[in-house]
């Protein structure tokens, strides 16, 4: 009896295949960049932060206010975003997130007592703790949102730092 080998018909895993195809033909350093191009790109938004660094007093909220717009600007209604946060240590930083490019003006002040809203004297004047950015210069009345603007551009991430006034 003569015994004859054949050639038995032999499954190529699915992994060999794939690793014929042209796509994984580059060399592997390029297909590493690639990957890692795509999962760690950075995202293409803006970011604010705001920053109180100092106060006289750490205690109370910090009430603030974020305006695009001459015409919204000092109306809280119109606000962009608005938040109350206690403040309980310094530095204090809120993240506001992503926002489109754009011009932007922030409003804010220290309620010490606690009853939500910016105490003022006799004659108008604030005598809870306020700021806006920028720190424009106060002579009569809030500044306009053209002196507190800040721009914020595509791609980019702004830190602004708060100085309180009235402390």
């Amino acid at each position: 009896m003569q015994l004859t080998s054949r050639p038995s018909s032999i499954n190529i895993p699915l992994i060999f295949k794939l690793c014929s195809s042209p796509l994984l033909m580059f060399p592997p350093f390029l297909l590493v960049f690639a990957l890692f191009f795509l999962c760690f790109s950075p995202i293409s938004a803006q970011q604010l932060i705001i920053q109180l660094e100092s106060a006289k007093k750490v205690e109370g909220q910090i009430y603030y206010a974020l305006y695009n717009s001459v015409q919204s600007f000092q109306k809280e209604e119109l606000a962009l975003k608005k938040a109350v946060v206690p403040l309980q240590n310094l530095p204090l930083r809120i993240d506001l997130g992503q926002l489109p490019p754009g011009q932007y003006a922030l409003a804010f002040f220290q309620d010490l007592n606690g009853n939500g809203r910016l105490d003022l004297n006799f004659f108008g004047i604030p005598t809870e703790p306020y700021g806006f950015s920028n720190d424009p210069k106060i002579l009569a009345g809030p500044p306009s949102f053209k002196a507190a603007s800040f721009s914020l551009k595509p791609k980019e991430n702004k830190l602004i730092r708060i100085r309180l006034k009235n402390q």
